[in-house]
């Protein structure tokens, strides 16, 4: 055996035993590069063990870029990420999209109050903000009542605020038009029924029974003069409602919506408004939270996911977007993923792949990888592993790879983050010795899986693509057991420096 190729085997085997070490015998038998029939039995115990697991444990594997990665249209950060904020609520007016933020004890400046953002639904651009009452501690709930006037829902009060006045001062001192505590009603949204003109307020509950959506007058809810708590007497008539509830909204048919959700999944739920009785329902988002229709008939939301309290969920997706509920459960049209995630020019996937890498090198204190779009390769590589004494880190990706074969964010993310391995880790190249690039691979697509789901992507779109390649060769395993090897990771941080 070559001298380059003693020393690559050396350090597989190292590796392999590190994660030995640790408790993980399957990575320890990935990573040393040993295709062995107990390798491979680890490998199919392991995959039924895991698909055991998918079904008892989670059914609503998080979709962190959007509705399988195709369906949302427009998106853009809600205000105060990095300020301890947390996004709740969402409504729609006149062109302009507007959504809550709360600060989260612990986290934001002490003092710092919830407010109210408006962008243009268009561009995304934002147009002002403006500072809630000191009592609001959550703004759950947003719904635009008339022309100029907001309902602002809280756990424990509402607030019927002039938005115009609020925009120009920048606070709610000469702009609240009416308020009422909330006496025996959790208040988790509020939207109005333009059947009616009735406004619901949905009530939040982790409870099996569900929780409760109360129907109200609006001339009762908030009247001239009306100061005394709002109690469920006070509601013209109830309904049940599933748990779990975040949001509510009606779609131009009068029919009504509500979001679901916890850090790890979401859901839409289409219910009759007369019972609370599920319709249809929709996996979605993970972390969604209030829901609201604009004019064309697209739902517009937000996730709570990504923001700094919940950095230790899977999810990672601090956005306001938008989606058509209408396409729900049609497939992506070709071409159609690339172009609604925005990844679609060479600059998009440049852009799109420098932050995935980016994102985790900060999280974990690596060197920085540069991205680079090129045709001069058949689809994606680092030169790490042929020049790694140089020290050069730099990813190569082909675009129109991206845009007639990975398909999806997620898939897009696994690939750059596979390379990645290879680039941190310095895999000296390939070699003669088919069992040591095999292993290379492999403990790459175990990294890149493990660094997708703390990212907050699904590791099972980048298993899909993987299933595209075909048959094994003299660098590459087969795909298919590359994709058994990435859905049968244990989820988890990635250990250490090493996959």
């Amino acid at each position: 055996m070559e001298p380059l190729s003693t020393l690559v085997t050396a350090v597989q085997y190292g590796r392999g035993i590190g994660r030995l070490a640790e408790g993980d015998p399957l990575g320890a038998l990935v990573v040393a590069g040993y295709p062995s029939p107990v390798a491979e039995a680890f490998l199919w115990v392991e995959a039924g063990l895991h698909i055991v697991k998918e079904f008892a444990d989670d059914l609503y594997r998080l979709w962190a870029e959007g509705p399988r990665g195709t369906l949302i249209e427009m998106r853009f950060p809600w205000i105060g990420r990095d300020q301890g904020m947390v996004g709740q609520g969402v409504a729609w007016h006149d062109g302009t999209v507007l959504h809550s933020v709360y600060p989260k004890p612990g986290y934001a400046k002490e003092g710092e109050c919830a407010r109210v953002a408006v962008n243009d639904a268009t561009t995304g651009d934002p147009l002002g903000q403006f500072l809630l009452p000191s009592d609001i501690k959550h703004a759950g709930g947003l719904a635009v009542i008339c022309d100029g006037e907001v309902l602002v829902s809280d756990t424990h009060v509402i607030y019927r605020i002039d938005l115009n006045k609020a925009m120009k001062d920048g606070n709610c001192d000469n702009a609240v038009l009416g308020r009422r505590e909330l006496d025996g009603i959790h208040g988790s949204t509020v939207a109005c029924d333009p059947a009616t003109g009735q406004v619901f307020i949905a009530e939040y509950s982790k409870s099996d029974s569900g929780g409760t959506g109360h129907y109200f007058d609006a001339g009762t809810l908030l009247g001239k003069g009306e100061s005394a708590p709002l109690s469920p007497r006070d509601a013209a008539r109830t309904i049940k409602l599933p748990s779990y509830v975040q949001g509510a909204a009606w779609d131009k048919a009068g029919n009504l919506w509500l979001s679901r959700s916890q850090l790890s999944w979401g859901e839409l739920v289409r219910v009759d408004p007369a019972q609370g009785r599920v319709l249809e329902r929709h996996d979605t988002v993970a972390g969604i939270e209030d829901i609201e229709f604009d004019g064309s008939g697209k739902l517009w939301s937000l996730s709570e996911t990504g923001a700094q309290p919940y950095e230790y969920a899977t999810a990672h997706f601090p956005e306001v977007f938008r989606l058509d509920v209408t396409r729900l459960d049609q497939p992506p049209q070709a071409g159609e993923s690339r172009a609604l995630a925005g990844v679609r020019t060479d600059t998009d996937v440049e852009t799109f792949c420098q932050s995935v890498v980016d994102r985790y090198a900060a999280n974990h204190g690596m060197p920085r990888i540069d991205v680079e779009v090129t045709r001069n390769v058949p689809n994606a590589c680092t030169d790490a592993g042929v020049r790694w004494w140089e020290g050069d880190r730099t990813i190569y990706i082909n675009p129109d790879f991206v845009n007639s074969d990975v398909g999806t964010p997620d898939a897009l993310a696994g690939t750059v983050l596979h390379e990645a391995a290879h680039a941190w880790h310095q895999d000296a190249g390939y070699t003669t010795d088919v069992s040591i690039n095999y292993g290379a691979e492999l403990s790459a697509d175990v990294f890149a899986a493990r660094a997708m789901e703390e990212l907050g992507y699904d590791k099972g779109g980048f298993a899909d693509l993987l299933k595209t390649f075909g048959g094994g060769t003299g660098t590459h395993p087969d795909g298919l057991a590359r994709a058994t090897v990435v859905q049968t990771t244990p989820t988890g941080p990635v250990r250490g420096s090493v996959v």
